[in-house]
C-alpha cells in the first residue's frame, strides 16, 4: 500500500469514528425537499442521520429493525403525515416501545394538536418554517433533557434497590438480636423456676444476662447503623459544625461503649489537646462504627490499640485492632454500600457502616484509609481538618 493509499485509509477510519461517536437521529416528514433540507442541517452541524420515513407507520418499523449500533438517540416528527397513522401516534409507540425521545416538526398551532403532543412525553417542538439555528437548539435541548432524565430514574433506581437490599440484610440481624435475647431469656427464666437446674449456677446466669447485653447493644448499633445510613443517603444533609475537644470527646464515647467492651483491651494514645471544627454527630458514628468493627472482629484475647494526633492542620485518629483482617480481593469494594470481606461471613452485619463511615468522612472533607492484612488485622485511619472552612471553601 503506498502513502497515498494509507492517507485515504487513514481518513476514512477517522471519518467512521467520529460517524460512530455522532448522535444519531432519525428524520420523520413526507415532503422530500424539507427532509433532505433538515438532514443537510443536521449532518452539517455533526449528527448522523441514520434515516429518514415518510410515514408513521414506516418510522416505526424502520426503528424496529435498525441494527443496535444504529438505533437513534432522538428522533424529529413531522406531526402530519401522509397515512393512517399521523405523527403524534407514531412518537407515542416510538416512546412506549423503544424509549426515544421525539422533538415536533409543525407548521400548525391548533391547541387539540398540541394537547394531544404533551399526553406523548413530547421532548421539543419546531415550528416550521424554522431557522438551521432553532432546530440544532431544539435538538440540543431535548437530548440535554433526555439525559438528565435517564440520570435521574437511574438514581432513583439505584435508591429503591439499596433500601430493598438493606431492608433484607437489616431484618434478617435484628430477627438475630431478638432470637438471642429471646433464647437467652428462656433459658434464665427457666434457671430461676427450677433450683436444681444446671443452668441456675451464677456463672451461667450472668452468662446468660451478658448474652442478652450484647444482643442489645448490638440491636442498638443496628438502629444507629440503620438512621445513619439514611442520613447519609440524603443529599440535602446539613452539617452542624462547633469547636470540639476531640480527647475528652473520644473518652466519653469509649465509656460509652458499655457491654461492648468489656473484658476488652482498649489502649488510647492521645495528645494533650486536640482542638477541631466537626460535626459531633457524625464524629460520633465514625468513631463508633470503627471501633465497633475493631471489637466485633478481633478475639477477646486481642487489644484495639487507639490514637489520636494532629499531623499539620489535620486531626488524625487511628484505630488498630488484631483481628481477622480484610482480604486483598475486598479491600478496593469495602466502602462501597452492602460489600463486605469474604472472612466475614457468619458474623453479624450489613454492609453499610463503613461505607456511611466514608460518606460522613467526606463531608467532614476528611478522608479515610484502610491497612489490612489476612490475621494479622486492620488499621483504620481518619484525617480530619482541624478548621473545617480550609477544605469547604468557606
Amino acid at each position: 500500500m503506498n502513502t497515498g493509499d494509507m492517507m485515504n485509509t487513514l481518513k476514512a477510519d477517522v471519518s467512521q469514528l467520529q460517524a460512530d461517536a455522532a448522535l444519531r437521529l432519525l428524520v420523520v416528514e413526507d415532503e422530500m425537499a424539507i427532509a433532505r433540507d433538515i438532514r443537510e442541517n443536521l449532518e452539517n452541524c455533526g449528527y448522523q442521520v441514520v434515516g429518514s420515513a415518510m410515514s408513521g407507520e414506516a418510522a416505526v418499523e424502520l426503528v424496529r429493525s435498525l441494527h443496535p449500533d444504529l438505533v437513534p438517540d432522538l428522533v424529529l416528527m413531522d406531526i402530519v403525515l401522509s397515512g393512517e397513522m399521523d405523527g403524534v401516534v407514531a412518537a407515542q409507540q416510538i416512546w412506549s416501545q423503544f424509549r426515544i425521545p421525539v422533538v415536533y416538526l409543525t407548521a400548525y398551532g391548533d391547541p387539540q394538536m398540541l394537547a394531544r403532543t404533551k399526553a406523548t412525553n413530547a421532548f421539543g417542538y419546531v415550528v416550521k418554517p424554522f431557522a438551521d439555528n432553532s432546530l440544532r437548539a431544539a435538538v440540543e435541548v431535548a437530548l440535554d433533557r433526555y439525559k438528565k432524565e435517564r440520570h435521574l430514574q437511574h438514581q432513583t433506581q439505584d435508591a429503591i434497590h439499596q433500601c430493598k437490599t438493606y431492608t433484607a440484610i437489616a431484618s434478617h440481624e435484628f430477627r438475630n438480636f431478638l432470637a438471642t435475647i429471646q433464647s437467652s431469656a428462656d433459658l434464665l427464666q427457666f434457671a430461676l423456676s427450677d433450683p436444681d437446674s444446671s443452668s441456675n449456677s451464677s456463672d451461667m446466669k450472668l452468662e446468660l444476662i451478658e448474652m442478652i447485653q450484647e444482643a442489645v447493644s448490638g440491636f442498638n448499633e443496628m438502629i444507629d447503623t440503620t438512621l445513619s445510613f439514611a442520613k447519609a443517603s440524603d443529599q440535602a444533609y446539613k452539617l452542624d459544625i462547633s469547636s470540639v475537644d476531640c480527647v475528652k470527646f473520644c473518652k466519653t464515647l469509649i465509656k460509652s461503649l458499655g457491654a461492648a467492651q468489656q473484658r476488652r483491651v482498649l489502649i488510647f494514645h492521645y495528645e494533650a489537646e486536640i482542638e477541631t471544627e466537626i460535626d459531633p454527630n457524625l464524629f460520633t458514628f465514625i468513631f463508633n462504627n470503627l471501633i465497633s468493627n475493631a471489637l466485633k472482629y478481633s478475639p477477646c484475647d486481642k487489644q484495639i490499640i487507639l490514637t489520636l494526633g494532629k499531623q499539620n492542620d489535620e486531626c488524625v485518629l487511628r484505630i488498630k485492632d488484631y483481628g481477622i483482617g480484610i482480604p486483598e480481593e475486598s479491600q478496593e469494594q469495602i466502602f462501597n454500600p452492602f460489600q463486605r470481606a469474604k472472612n466475614a461471613c457468619g458474623i453479624p452485619g450489613t454492609g453499610v457502616g463503613l461505607a456511611t463511615v466514608a460518606q460522613c468522612v467526606e463531608w467532614l472533607n476528611g478522608s479515610i484509609e484502610l491497612d489490612s492484612q489476612m490475621g494479622q488485622g486492620s488499621t483504620f485511619t481518619v484525617r480530619l481538618p482541624l478548621n473545617h472552612s480550609v477544605r469547604s471553601g468557606i
